[in-house]
Order: C-alpha cells, then sequence, then structure tokens
C-alpha cells in the first residue's frame, strides 16, 4: 500500500541510503477502535505492505522497523521512545538519520483509536517532532487525520526538500494526513486497501512524473494521491475524502522520492497510451498490486518482477492481457497484443468497471404486422445497460409497411416501446445474448379510399430476442439481433373487425456506442 513511502525519504537507489544516513520506522496497523467503531479490514495488511516496502525499497535495515499490529497505546509509545533512543545514541559527525512513523487505524479529533486506549495528536506529533532525528516523516492514514496537519509551528510551504548529494541537508518534518478534519479515511474492498496510499503507492511507481523525467518528486506523487483519492471517493456513499499536508523544513534541495529504473528486483513498464491501467497478480482476475493513471504513450511505472495480468480501461473500451515484469529491464506493453472488449464484458467477468452503458441505432424488417401486408421495415434506437448477473434493454421503433394484393390500399404503421432483461455469454470476441422484453406497441392503419377512418390500436408485446455483438474499432460495436414477438391484434375481416392473437419474427443489424 504505502510501499512508495518507502522512498519517501530521498529513495534514489533501491535499499541504498545515502552515506552516513540511518533510518528508522514505526509502522502501526489497529484494526479496532474505541467502543461503537467499525473492525477496519485493510489496516495491518496495510502497515505489513508499508513495512516490507521500506525496506526492499527504501533503505530501511530490517533491524531499523518496527511494525506493531493492533498494539495498545503503551506498546506504540515504548517503541517510539526506543526508536528516538536509538536515534539519541547513534547522533555523530557527518551522521544524518530519518524517522519515518506511519498510521493506519481509527482516530477522531483529539487521538488516535488503539482498541480502548488513546494517543493524542499532540503527543504523537510533539514525539515526532522532537526526535533527534534530522528528517521526521509522519503519516497518518485515519479518519479525521487532518487534525495532525494543525499542529502549531508547522506551516504549508514549497514542497519540503529531503537530503541528496551535493545539496544542503533538509531538516524538519512533514505530516501527511489522508483526510481533512471531520473527514473519514476510507477503505477499499476492491482495491484491498485504503483509497490514499492505494493512489500513493502508484504515483511513487510512475503515475505522478507529470514531467517524464523518470524521478518523483514529493509534489508531483502528493498532487497524483489528492487528485486520485478525491476522484476515487466522488461516488462513494461516505464521500469525498481530501488528504491533506503540513511541513516545516529547511534547507533547498529539490529531492527525488523515487527513481523510475530497473532494480535487482523490479522491472520498468512502458505504457501504450492515455489511461487507466490495473495490474492483478498472476492474471487478471488475481489480487490487484497495482492501478496506475497514465498521462499519455510512454508513461513508465516501476514493479516488482513477476507475471502481471493487466486492464486498460479507456473511455470506451478495455484492453486485457498478460506481461511478464523482468528485473532490471524495461518491458513496453504491446497494445496490439491485448485483446479488446466492452465493458459489459469486463462487468460479467467480475472486473471492476463503472456502468457498462450502449447507445444502439438499428435497422429492422418485421414480418407484416397485419394480413394482406408487405414485411416492415423500420428502424430501432435503444440503450443497454450490463451488469454482473444480466443486461437490461430498452428499445423504441418504428416500421410501416403497405398493403399487398388486390385488397383494400393501406398503410399500416408501428410504433413500438419494449424493456426487458438479456443474459450474455461471451464465445471468443463475440458476446451472445438470449432474453426476453415487453412492452406496449401502438398500430396505424391509414386507407386511401377518403370513406374509410384511420384505424388504431394499442396492444401489448412479448418479445424473445437472441443478440450478438462483437467490438468493432473504437467505441462501435456490430450488433445483430432476431427472435419472435406475440401481440393480439385486431384484423379486418369481410368489412369486420376480430381478435387475433399475432405471431411474428424480426430481426435487427446495426452499431451500438459504448459511453464514456
Amino acid at each position: 500500500m504505502l510501499a512508495a513511502l518507502a522512498t519517501l525519504i530521498g529513495l534514489t537507489t533501491a535499499a541504498l541510503p545515502p552515506p552516513g544516513e540511518t533510518r528508522y520506522a514505526l509502522i502501526v496497523g489497529a484494526h479496532e477502535g474505541a467502543s461503537g467503531e467499525v473492525t477496519l479490514a485493510f489496516a495491518g495488511r496495510d502497515a505489513k505492505r508499508v513495512g516490507d516496502a521500506l525496506v526492499q525499497l527504501g533503505g530501511f535495515l530490517p533491524d531499523n522497523v518496527v511494525t506493531l499490529i493492533d498494539p495498545d497505546s503503551g506498546r506504540m509509545r515504548d517503541a517510539l521512545a526506543r526508536l528516538n533512543a536509538r536515534l539519541r545514541a547513534e547522533r555523530g559527525p557527518n551522521k544524518t538519520s530519518v524517522l519515518f512513523v506511519y498510521y493506519s487505524g481509527h482516530a477522531d479529533e483529539r487521538a488516535l483509536h488503539l482498541g480502548d486506549t488513546a494517543v493524542p495528536w499532540d503527543e504523537l506529533v510533539n514525539n515526532v517532532q522532537g526526535s533527534a532525528a534530522e528528517l521526521r516523516v509522519l503519516v497518518v492514514d485515519a479518519c479525521r487525520s487532518g487534525f495532525a496537519t494543525r499542529v502549531k509551528g508547522l506551516r504549508p510551504d514549497v514542497p519540503f526538500a529531503l537530503p541528496v548529494a551535493v545539496e544542503p541537508a533538509a531538516e524538519g518534518m512533514a505530516i501527511l494526513a489522508s483526510a481533512t478534519q471531520g473527514e473519514d479515511a476510507q477503505e477499499s474492498e476492491a482495491l484491498g486497501a485504503s483509497f490514499f496510499t492505494h493512489h500513493l503507492l502508484a504515483g511513487l511507481r510512475g503515475a505522478a512524473d507529470a514531467n517524464d523525467d523518470s524521478l518523483v518528486t514529493l509534489e508531483e506523487v502528493y498532487r497524483y494521491a489528492r487528485d486520485q483519492t478525491v476522484a476515487s471517493t466522488a461516488t462513494t456513499a461516505t464521500g469525498v475524502q481530501h488528504p491533506t499536508y503540513r511541513w516545516d523544513f529547511k534547507g533547498r534541495a529539490n529531492v527525488v522520492l523515487a527513481t523510475l529504473a530497473a532494480t535487482r528486483s523490479q522491472g520498468v513498464v512502458v505504457l501504450p497510451g492515455e489511461g487507466r491501467f490495473l495490474f492483478h497478480e498472476g492474471r487478471v482476475d488475481g489480487p490487484l498490486a497495482s492501478e496506475v493513471v497514465s498521462r499519455g504513450v510512454g508513461t513508465r511505472v516501476l514493479l516488482p518482477a513477476g507475471r502481471y495480468g493487466v486492464r486498460w480501461r479507456r473511455p470506451a473500451r478495455y484492453h486485457e492481457g498478460v506481461i511478464n515484469v523482468v528485473a532490471q529491464k524495461e518491458t513496453a506493453i504491446d497494445a496490439s497484443s491485448l485483446q479488446v472488449f466492452e465493458y459489459a464484458r469486463l462487468v460479467r467477468k467480475g472486473g471492476a468497471a463503472d456502468d457498462a452503458w450502449e447507445l444502439m441505432a438499428l435497422g429492422q424488417v418485421a414480418s407484416p404486422p397485419l394480413a394482406a401486408y408487405d414485411a416492415t421495415p423500420g428502424i430501432a434506437l435503444g440503450a443497454s445497460l450490463d451488469l454482473s448477473a444480466l443486461g437490461l434493454d430498452a428499445l423504441l421503433w418504428y416500421g410501416a409497411s403497405a398493403s399487398a394484393g388486390d385488397g383494400l390500399a393501406a398503410t399500416a404503421h408501428e410504433l413500438g416501446l419494449v424493456v426487458g432483461v438479456r443474459k450474455s455469454f461471451d464465445v471468443g470476441p463475440v458476446a451472445l445474448g438470449l432474453g426476453v422484453r415487453g412492452g406496449l406497441v401502438a398500430l396505424a392503419q391509414s386507407f386511401e379510399a377518403p370513406d374509410e377512418a384511420t384505424r388504431r390500436r394499442l396492444a401489448p408485446l412479448l418479445e424473445v430476442p437472441l443478440r450478438a455483438a462483437i467490438v468493432l474499432d473504437g467505441p462501435l460495436s456490430l450488433v445483430l439481433e432476431g427472435g419472435l414477438r406475440v401481440s393480439p391484434r385486431e384484423v379486418l375481416r369481410d368489412d369486420e373487425s376480430a381478435e387475433a392473437t399475432w405471431l411474428g419474427a424480426w430481426g435487427r443489424l446495426g452499431l451500438a456506442w459504448a459511453m464514456p
């Protein structure tokens, strides 16, 4: 989750801190909060990922990273005090140090909640700020964590500088909070993590590299994480979540947080275009490993070596395939090697997707509406929405046919509206669907004879459609459907009207446009 924050202390080469610098971290994950607060699902998992990432990517020695899962306030205080004692003991000429503290759990406007115990905000911030480390970083992923950014003595400024060679070392403290005062920090079942830290990691892996220099700075990654967190939570029931940050730093070094270069355990992936890329472990339906919003062709992201299922979400279609990320190498995703699907297929496969809407424009031909009429040509306009179990359809259609033979010259006009459900199955590149629709059809018979009045009738209608769709270029799909329909009709027999159950067939061919 916060693997990226390993780089928050000036990472330039993986797992190698600057000469003369030592790095310490306290990582805390607390599932249980105060009485009445819901148990968190991912706090412990997130904390472990943070600790692992600091060792793998951030130059932290395993012995210098303390990870606590569901501690009480006493254990957290003791762990922080011990780290501060080690920092004081190791101070010396030409030596610098970093203290990184991460907390994931419950909080309110007064304190962190660790079960039925608490650590007040002021106490936590003062203990981090008072550390002997030259650089202190506090990251709080909790409800109302914005209170941590209101501590006296901290001020917003230009992006703070972290130590690098040949530049003055930064000194001071930074606080990153996942939410503002009064806001809830939200977890995501689909992501298996919190929104904020999930996007922060993606930013560090390359999505935040706005100037394409293969270097990710704090300003870039914070802007990316903030924007994506706001976008991801805009439609949640809880509401929009706004990350915040504050710092008080001396030093002018414009330090890189991540360098997008392959390492002994990671490879660089070069993306083929703009859109949202989801990388799943092993296969396309595997656990989500990373999510990256690409700015365009050539965006570079850093991923651990391994096999990934890739889903590339574009405004109207998604692309799917598998790649192998090789350590110490670049892997360019070839767009032509990925299969292209409708979003409806993604929904049916259980993938994370927004609404899979399509608009349809179809030409149609149907059986004669009444005896002694020709087949009925017409047009149909419709919309469909695919859900994981079923698809929903709505169509409005019109057709007209002339009377045949030597009978009374007339024209029959039909206007129908049907809605229904459809079950779809994917067979290679073709999506097949079978369903049922019901609705109403209005029939008007107009006669050429001046003494014959127009006859009108409104009747129920039942359709049983069979549908096939195949993706074309861009957002377009070719749609072919046909089936049977049943409706009671009024027919003319020897100048008298009579009821009859009418069974007919129809076919439609046209295009569907996937909505962005």
